[in-house]
């Protein structure tokens, strides 16, 4: 963990969105932050331990392939697919037009699977995404056409593949599962010192000081976790590989009442602030450490939101 000195900053901004301001004056004590989010084999090791549900991009025999990009050439593209179950080999291939994006080519895909291959087949055409389930090995290309890309992961993946999406920011969790690995972490470190999420200006004081620019400009999925560039603090990607969740309750109007120091949100609420942008952000698009989004608490299955940890002193708090 990177200690973050005490310091005072400006919190949010005026002619912003409407929740940043009335921008103001917050001092922040010194606190411990982690250098990446925390990754999938971190998590892996918690839901292990205490028995919590695993996501399901997490689990064993399962692979995520993502074609990416559009056909740009003048010839149509194909897309393969081959999946290794306990029952055999099955394959399947989608076609990309020219100038068409993956999505009609994954669908196809993703149907012809499910109706033959002997595994589940969850297809996601928004990004466009195959998860395919109860499988040994799955194998991916494409070829022809021009500007297109296969991005393979999981467990089910390939040795190279699964070790590499190991040391990836976990996503696809909830505020409440990022909240019971801080609690667990604490258990486990009996150290005198709380770990658990940053609160909101906690996470805006390190971006700010930290002086964040956008490092990566993926628009592809999450990258190992220690692949950000780290800021002047030590810290990496808060602004370029998963928005990350914070400790306090959201409330729109919370600015214009905050306490001057350590403040910790509203003590009630029913969404969870989340902060920092992510590897769907375009790289064009200016660094805003002081943009506010939020999330309910119980909300899985994002592909853009992780967490990280940070501790402090046992007290004042839980």
């Amino acid at each position: 963990m990177r200690l973050i000195p005490a310091g005072s900053f400006t919190m949010g901004r005026e002619g912003g969105q409407r929740d940043e301001s009335p921008a103001h004056e917050v001092r922040v004590t010194e606190f411990w932050m982690d250098e990446t989010e925390v990754t999938n084999s971190q998590y892996r090791q918690f839901a292990t331990a205490t028995g919590r549900e695993l996501p399901l991009r997490l689990r064993d025999g399962v692979a995520e392939v993502r074609v990416v990009g559009e056909n740009r050439g003048g010839d149509e593209a194909t897309v393969s697919i081959e999946v290794e179950t306990d029952t055999g080999t099955s394959s399947a291939v989608g076609v990309i037009d020219p100038g068409s994006n993956a999505a009609s080519a994954v669908a196809e895909i993703a149907a012809d699977l499910r109706s033959r291959a002997g595994c589940g087949v969850v297809n996601n055409q928004a990004w466009p995404l195959v998860v395919l389930t109860g499988c040994r090995r799955v194998r991916a290309s494409v070829a022809g056409g021009e500007g297109l890309a296969i991005e393979l992961r999981g467990r089910a993946a390939g040795p190279d593949r699964a070790a590499t999406f190991e040391d990836e920011p976990v996503i696809d969790v909830s505020w409440d599962d990022a909240a019971a690995f801080c609690q667990w972490l604490t258990a486990q470190r009996s150290d005198g010192f709380v770990y658990r999420l940053p609160t909101e200006a906690e996470w805006e004081y390190t971006c700010l000081t930290g002086k964040e620019t956008k490092g990566l400009g993926r628009t592809v999925g999450p990258s190992q976790a220690t692949a950000s560039p780290s800021n002047i603090l030590g810290i990496r990607g808060m602004v370029d590989n998963v928005a990350e969740f914070c400790l306090d309750f959201y409330a729109d109007n919370y600015y214009g009442r905050s306490p001057p120091t350590d403040p910790r949100g509203p003590e009630h609420g029913e969404d969870r602030v989340v902060r920092g942008s992510d590897w769907s952000t375009p790289r064009t698009w200016n660094i805003v450490c002081v943009n506010r989004e939020y999330l309910e608490p119980g909300t899985r299955n994002h592909p853009t939101v992780g967490f990280r940890v940070v501790r402090s002193r046992l007290h004042g708090w839980k």
